[in-house]
């Protein structure tokens, strides 16, 4: 007991001075560990905020409360990553590599306040670039804040209307768009909540919904959205969209979750695509040879 009480006495006395030293350059020791094991990393620095919070062995909630203070004081930045839509990845960036490797000689500059206001704008600006693309392909203009049906004959001598009422899938619901837009940049914060979606209900109403992530598998956007949807008693779904934050724009589903909206909801529409590319599509046609789980169920005979 004397010996393990030196060493327990001697961790804090050494841990105490480790904390004032990180505090003299705006930096705690948890958030100075995440700095080492990102410049631990191979070039460019770069790792998951799963595989951050395995390595430290912490809570995502309490990984994500690390991250965004250092993101705000410029040491880190996340960014989608290019190889998963739906994932995030966290980089350190130059000061933050500096920081690292001369001990956080250089006092992190001030977090930017302004920065999440203008962020909302330039995603408010992209999403309605966006809308307004899909709008000169549909045949649509936006009039009064509501979108206006263009009269001009298509090459049969139909008109747009008429047009989308021979094929559904021509037309984008982009009010359904722009709502899981909003929810994606005004809900999603962190890397709880990096997704959105939204679905028109048969009764016209909309409902939206944000991913739950966990290390164990948390829900999609798409499948907190089926239950968020009963909830409110709409079970009859038409139209679905998935739209990532930090303006990522339109996300397709992931395979899980269309197998599921198909045993859903088989007639359903989905959203995917971008800008001009943005289209309305079966989810059957999502799911190549589908497996629809009804067609093979046995019927009771007693």
């Amino acid at each position: 007991m004397e010996v393990f009480g030196r060493v327990y006495r001697l961790a804090r006395v050494m841990g105490d001075r480790m904390e004032k030293t990180y505090s003299r350059f705006g930096i705690s020791r948890g958030e100075f560990d995440v700095l080492a094991t990102l410049r631990r990393a191979d070039t460019p620095y770069t790792l998951s905020p799963r595989q951050l919070s395995q390595t430290l062995m912490l809570t995502t909630g309490g990984m994500t409360g690390r991250l965004d203070k250092l993101e705000r004081a410029g040491l880190l930045r996340r960014s989608p990553d290019p190889h998963d839509r739906r994932g995030l990845q966290v980089t350190l960036t130059e000061e933050g590599a500096a920081a690292d490797r001369r001990g956080g000689r250089r006092r992190p500059r001030r977090p930017d306040r302004g920065a999440d206001r203008r962020h909302g704008r330039e995603a408010g600006r992209g999403t309605r670039r966006a809308a307004a693309g899909v709008a000169r392909r549909n045949g649509t203009s936006r009039s009064g804040g509501r979108h206006r049906m263009t009269t001009a004959a298509g090459p049969d001598g139909a008109s747009a209307a008429e047009s989308r009422e021979a094929d559904p899938g021509a037309a984008v619901d982009l009010e359904l768009v722009r709502a899981a837009a909003e929810v994606a940049r005004t809900r999603c914060r962190g890397d709880n909540h990096t997704m959105a979606a939204a679905a028109r209900a048969r009764d016209g109403r909309i409902v939206t919904a944000v991913n739950a992530y966990h290390f164990t598998g948390g829900p999609c956007a798409e499948l907190v959205l089926i239950g968020t949807a009963a909830a409110q008693g709409a079970y009859e779904l038409d139209t679905v969209v998935a739209v990532g934050d930090r303006d990522r724009g339109v996300v397709p589903p992931c395979g899980r979750c269309r197998q599921v909206l198909l045993d859903y909801f088989p007639t359903l529409r989905i959203i995917v695509g971008d800008g001009d590319r943005m289209r309305a599509v079966p989810v059957a046609e999502l799911l190549p040879e589908t497996y629809v789980w009804a067609d093979h169920q046995m019927d009771d005979v007693s």
